[in-house]
């Protein structure tokens, strides 16, 4: 049944988003992810975590490489496992953890959706955890955690 019928009659609108746009918006996404974290963190009585911008850049290459390679994972074909980027950028740590998501309006709805999984809100409100480094790239969301 169809109510009512709609037609379009020349170019339908395109948003175009540059460079530059994106660049502002993934920053932001970050900082909502961060934010949003450690306040939902505070509320169920775990501790804060601490802004950590090697494992932030770690976060960010891994949303670029998914993107760019066009898959969605937390093992790289290309640079490997969680523990081989932090390995490879240098960053010592006890433990390490990853959330991703990839499609989601923003910041703040990757985290819903971190949060009504079992397994990935496990790895946000383990307690253990004391940093944390966020990377979005063109609506591809990366969230480590480390154990320092």
């Amino acid at each position: 049944m169809h109510p009512y019928e709609m037609t379009y009659q020349g170019d339908i609108f395109k948003d175009t988003v540059t460079d530059a746009q994106w660049d502002k918006v993934d920053k932001a996404s970050d900082q909502q992810v961060f934010d949003i974290s450690n306040i939902f963190r505070e509320r169920y009585g775990k501790g804060k975590l601490s802004w950590n911008e090697d494992v932030a850049q770690v976060a960010y290459g891994h949303s670029v490489d998914m993107y760019e390679n066009k898959y969605f994972d937390h093992d790289s074909p290309t640079y490997g496992t969680l523990a081989d980027r932090m390995n490879r950028a240098n960053i010592d740590y006890m433990k390490a953890a990853e959330n991703i998501a990839s499609n989601y309006l923003d910041g703040p709805a990757a985290v819903e959706g971190w949060l009504n999984s079992a397994g990935h809100r496990k790895n946000l409100f383990d307690n253990s955890f004391t940093d944390m480094g966020a990377g979005t790239y063109r609506k591809f969301y990366t969230q480590n955690f480390l154990q320092k």
